[in-house]
């Protein structure tokens, strides 16, 4: 780093400390403080994987528990997209983990044309950009989303949840996933009713194999399969 790259990130360290992404107290360097790190609650490999009907399986880094959730939100609804490259390492991390062999190419459940433009982005895709990124996959996008349908944070109900997203999804214009081994993308995994509809679409596509990777997921699923 020259002198002058020095003096520029110690201006900018002044005036903008880096800060903890979970509980805001400023940081000599990094992301996460030593508490709120110690605290995140990593699936372990008997809990961090999921089956679903139409995807294989689904990979998760975390639970989605009250640590993370703040940040998550900040991330999603309140333009922190920035987050997206922790978050986006840490998949990675889960993904080389617990998966082996090679994929055709990732791609994401993306978000209503109305709504990404609302929120100015997109979530699931910038994960998916840095996923893609960290493990050497090609990002492509796949799929597109029919309807603006209610959030499904604020739909508490399987089967409505499930309802809620029934039939959104289809395979975006010229885009072939035949025969193809496909990483699917998406932010958490709660009842993994978006997810298995994401895959559906992919599926009827004639993708071969779908596995799907998450930020998160629920950890009230995860004791409810052990019991």
């Amino acid at each position: 780093m020259t002198r002058l790259q020095d003096c520029g990130k110690f201006v900018l360290d002044t005036l903008y400390p880096p800060k903890c992404y979970f509980c805001g107290s400023i940081l000599e360097s990094g992301t996460l403080c030593q508490s709120c790190k110690a605290k995140l609650l990593v699936a372990d490999n008997d809990r961090r994987v999921q089956y679903g009907t139409n995807f294989d399986c689904c990979i998760s880094y975390c639970f989605y528990t009250d640590q993370i959730k703040p940040a998550f939100h900040r991330y999603k609804f309140n333009g922190h997209y920035h987050y997206s490259r922790l978050f986006g390492q840490w998949m990675a991390e889960a993904l080389t983990e617990s998966e082996d062999g090679t994929f055709d190419l990732c791609t994401w459940v993306p978000l209503h044309l109305f709504r990404r433009w609302r929120r100015g982005y997109d979530q699931a895709e910038l994960l998916a950009r840095e996923v893609a990124l960290q493990a050497g996959i090609p990002l492509v996008k796949t799929l597109e989303k029919t309807r603006n349908t209610a959030a499904q944070s604020g739909t508490e109900r399987v089967a409505q949840r499930y309802t809620n997203v029934q039939g959104v999804y289809r395979l975006a214009r010229g885009t072939s996933v035949t025969g193809k081994r496909i990483l699917l993308i998406d932010d958490v995994i709660t009842t993994g009713s978006t997810l298995e509809n994401a895959a559906s679409a992919l599926r009827m596509g004639g993708a071969e194999e779908i596995v799907c990777l998450t930020l998160a997921r629920s950890l009230h699923q995860a004791k409810a399969k052990v019991e």
